[in-house]
């Protein structure tokens, strides 16, 4: 947010400045490579499906206090971009588009857990990794000299791998874990995000750019099914909440 104000700032002390008398070109198609650093935040919410419905509530209430929980991941992220600007004086307006591969990943545990009642022990593992993140959004930006100061905004698009695995025990009797399940989903989400940066063209042609961005991702859902023999028909529900920041740099080649 410091960022997106910070940028909104310059577009304003932009438009008070006198115009360059040799302003950099933005017109026309540009690619480039980029890298940076991001950090997601994600959510598991866990219910209870099928057979559960028979058990004691306090289980119920373990699985679902297990299932649920929060993970933090963060990691590199490299891709290519490209584009296309409209400059008017010194006002410039275009489309981007990015793809980018990343190293975001995450695993959480939790547990034992034990329900009261009977002393059933319980444990739980969550893994999430998005292994792309790419975006098309216009981009809207004030070129003071040789630099561009803009934002930008649109669609965004993650694929993300999730999982879910709970180990534990049903039959008071046994003498050890009797009940496991395992789910998992490859799933591509659809969302938005919003950012803004700098780019500066440096050389003829060539710019550099750095900007920040935020993207909010619709719900991964995914069940994860009693792998146990003995208790078929048993299920849990999994919702995945995705958000994420990237503040990445790159470099562009303009065609003009």
């Amino acid at each position: 947010m410091r960022i997106l104000i910070g940028i909104s700032a310059a577009l304003v002390i932009g438009l008070a400045s006198p115009a360059s008398a040799d302003p950099a070109i933005w017109d026309g198609f540009y690619i480039g490579a980029n890298a940076g650093y991001g950090w997601q935040d994600s959510e598991f919410v866990m219910e209870e499906g099928g057979a559960w419905s028979t058990v004691d509530p306090q289980i119920q209430s373990v699985i679902a206090d297990g299932g649920t929980g929060d993970m933090d991941a963060d990691g590199i992220l490299g891709g290519i971009h490209g584009g296309f600007n409209f400059a008017f004086d010194r006002w410039v307006a275009g489309f981007e588009a990015d793809i980018s591969f990343t190293s975001l990943e995450d695993t959480r545990t939790e547990g034992p857990l034990t329900e009261p009642v009977n002393n059933l022990d319980f444990t739980f593992r969550q893994d999430i990794k998005t292994t792309y993140l790419a975006t098309l959004r216009p981009r809207f930006g004030l070129s003071i000299k040789q630099t561009l100061f803009f934002v930008t905004g649109g669609l965004a698009v993650a694929e993300v791998e999730v999982g879910s695995a709970i180990t534990g025990q049903l039959d008071p009797m046994a003498t050890g874990p009797d009940y496991t399940s395992y789910g998992s989903t490859t799933d591509t989400l659809f969302g938005w995000t919003i950012g803004a940066g700098f780019e500066e063209m440096f050389a003829p042609n060539w710019s550099f750019k750095a900007e920040y961005n935020y993207y909010d991702f619709e719900d991964a859902t995914f069940s994860s099914n009693s792998t146990a023999a003995a208790y078929p028909g048993y299920s849990e529900s999994v919702d995945v909440d995705l958000d994420m920041h990237v503040v990445r740099a790159g470099i562009s080649y303009h065609f003009n």
